[in-house]
């Protein structure tokens, strides 16, 4: 799904409206310190007060809406960092999940003076945008300057309003922790993006809803992620590659976060991660284990189904009663007529609108049994026992299983089965040109 720029153009106020009034928020630069002192670095903040029911967004907003941001023009020799953003929520935009704030904000950013600095005193001048939304949108731009003192004797004090603010805000930053380990179980520009978390005996055992910021945009924010917990703990997020993704990355940023906190004592509500993505020996090492958990899951699924629609007779302790009382029969005749009595028993109690099948029924079956399948040809295509010159071609096709594996999740039944035919005739093409070793 594209952007919704065009969907927000719509709600967008006019220009002409009143700043008072139409704004959706206001922002400012804010310093950190009373005086500038050559050579060593101080903070500021933009300040961002949203009007009430107003949210602002973070560094990657998702679909919709535009981050704070500041273009800077300091003087000669100063270098401005990068914006230290606090961890954000899931806001809402016209029914679409974004990433933004509903909250006062102050975003920190480490100014750096030369060792040396003419003048009395240095304005820095910003040129600030950001959006604010609600019912409507608001863009906002601004340009805003902070001039401070040259202090050249001394120790540089804190101001004494904004110097506090800003250290509660950077003490509740997002920060890498050990007590989770986090890894990618996809590879690069593929979708969907795979991200595996396992605890560590100090983690927080249940640690509620959990959500992946991605920092960079590589994972969008419509649709939701898929949150699955493994039989062993650990937990495996699937996002959606926005189609607006970087390209040739070789980590994926972000921001975690858990509603009932990271840790046992309930203080760690987010922490940063970056990991790396795989290399393709241990993708496929990483896939393997994938195949085997859908393919079990998918059984599972199929034996509750079957159950579902499961008729008296179907049952195997009847069909086992049944099957004893049909070997004490000794006339043919006799057995024949029973078979046929209760093949007529079934087949109008399968009739019956309680155990009738439905075509949504139908459908989901054959997935789950695609699903079960896909265990079976990924390992008759593992290159390990391919002849070499159809191992390239046996990588490619245990690459696109393990794909549609991942993505079934988010596919319409025929579609996934569509692709799953597909496969599975290329998969025994392979097998009959001889290039598959005998197992």
């Amino acid at each position: 799904m594209k952007p919704l720029f065009a969907f927000l153009g719509a709600l967008l106020i006019p220009a002409g409206s009143s700043p008072a009034e139409k704004t959706g928020a206001e922002v400012t630069i804010v310093p950190g310190v009373t005086a500038v002192q050559p050579g060593v670095p101080f903070t500021v903040a933009l300040h961002v007060q949203p009007a009430r029911n107003f949210h602002t967004y973070w560094r990657y907003p998702g679909i919709v809406g535009l981050p704070t941001s500041v273009k800077w023009a300091l003087p000669e020799g100063f270098q401005a960092g990068n914006i230290s953003w606090p961890t954000p929520k899931i806001v809402d935009m016209a029914s679409h999940p974004a990433h933004g704030f509903h909250r006062e904000l102050l975003l920190p950013i480490v100014i750096t003076p030369p060792a040396e600095i003419t003048g009395e005193s240095v304005t820095l001048t910003g040129q600030l945008s950001w959006m604010a939304c609600h019912r409507e949108c608001y863009p906002g731009f601004a340009k805003r300057e902070l001039t401070l003192p040259v202090n050249r004797l001394g120790k540089v004090k804190p101001h004494p309003k904004w110097a506090p603010a800003i250290a509660r805000e950077q003490s509740n930053l997002p920060r890498e922790s050990s007590l989770w380990t986090v890894t990618v179980e996809s590879l690069p520009d593929t979708s969907p993006i795979l991200v595996r978390l396992r605890a560590t005996p100090q983690s927080n055992a249940d640690p509620g809803k959990i959500y992946f910021f991605s920092e960079d945009g590589q994972i969008t924010s419509e649709p939701p992620q898929d949150i699955t917990r493994h039989k062993d703990g650990s937990y495996l997020i699937t996002g959606t590659r926005s189609e607006f993704s970087p390209k040739d990355r070789l980590t994926l940023p972000g921001t975690l976060i858990a509603s009932k906190s990271w840790n046992r004592a309930g203080t760690l509500p987010a922490i940063r991660a970056q990991p790396a993505y795989p290399t393709r020996e241990e993708y496929f090492k990483l896939g393997r284990a994938r195949v085997i958990f859908n393919s079990s899951h998918a059984r599972e699924e199929l034996i509750a189904l079957r159950k579902q629609f499961q008729t008296a007779y179907e049952d195997p302790a009847a069909q086992q009663a049944f099957n004893k009382k049909l070997a004490t029969i000794p006339d043919p005749e006799e057995r024949e007529r029973m078979l046929k009595k209760r093949s007529k028993a079934m087949r109008m109690a399968r009739a019956d609108p309680a155990t009738r099948r439905t075509p949504a029924s139908r459908s989901l079956e054959r997935k789950l049994n695609a699903l079960v399948q896909i265990q079976d040809l990924w390992l008759r295509v593992d290159p390990a026992r391919t002849n070499e010159p159809h191992q390239q071609t046996a990588s490619t096709l245990q690459k696109r299983l393990l794909q549609l594996t991942d993505g079934h999740a988010a596919m319409e039944d025929e579609d996934f089965l569509q692709s799953f035919e597909k496969l599975r005739t290329e998969v025994r093409e392979l097998d009959r040109s001889g290039a598959l070793r005998a197992r």
